[in-house]
């Protein structure tokens, strides 16, 4: 077929192929290096939403540690804490009213406990002797790691578990409770409600159909 045409017309078809294949290259270059560009740029939007989302999850929580710490160093906290490790629970009663009075006014003002389900105090057993709602008094959390971590002396973020009481989900702070002569004598901890890490995070979009979510690694 391309024998039969004329001579001119064969000039053009020549000449436009050998237009259009630099031009078609040039189009999938160009094509390329701006999709490429874009992806960078979605890539580099993506790592800043991360970080930024990972320094507020943070901030939220070191707000909570502070909370959890100045508990602990107070000084109903110490004696009522002081009193079951030397005398045990039942010798130590007035003590402990007084730390549940102290947790239950906590519980009740807004902007301490807003993100709280409840915040307990346990001995060296392990059993919780005060705590800021009743129907915790005697439960066992020495078997939680959380515990384990602050009677060593460490201040923690928990794993994320299932409150032995209600069942709900939270996520614990934990510190140890000093006497003034530095022995620890129980811990005290925050149990945070996991929905307020939840809303912190669920708020955050990326693009149109993007979403955030965390991992407990």
């Amino acid at each position: 077929m391309f024998k039969n045409l004329k001579l001119g017309t064969k000039l053009i078809l020549v000449g436009l192929i050998i237009l259009l294949i630099p031009l078609a290259t040039v189009g999938y270059m160009a094509v390329k290096e701006a999709t490429s560009g874009l992806t960078s740029i979605e890539n580099e939007q993506l790592v800043g939403v991360t970080k930024a989302l990972a320094v507020g999850v943070d901030n939220a929580l070191n707000g909570e540690i502070k909370v959890v710490l100045d508990l602990s160093v107070g000084d109903s906290t110490v004696k009522a804490a002081e009193a079951v490790a030397k005398n045990g629970f039942d010798q130590a009663k007035n003590e402990v009213a007084t730390l549940n009075h102290k947790l239950k006014v906590f519980s009740q003002t807004k902007g301490l406990s807003d993100n709280s389900q409840v915040v307990i105090a346990a001995g060296l057993d392990g059993k919780i002797f005060s705590a800021s709602k009743d129907g915790y008094a005697g439960v066992y959390i020495a078997n939680r790691q959380y515990f384990k971590d602050a009677i060593t002396g460490r201040v923690n973020i928990g794993d994320a578990a299932l409150n032995k009481v209600t069942n709900e989900p939270f996520v614990p702070i934990a510190a140890p409770i000093y006497t003034e002569k530095g022995t620890i004598v129980g811990i005290i901890s925050n149990t945070l409600s996991i929905g307020f890490l939840s809303e912190l995070v669920a708020s955050t979009k990326v693009g149109k159909t993007g979403y955030a979510y965390m991992m407990d690694k």
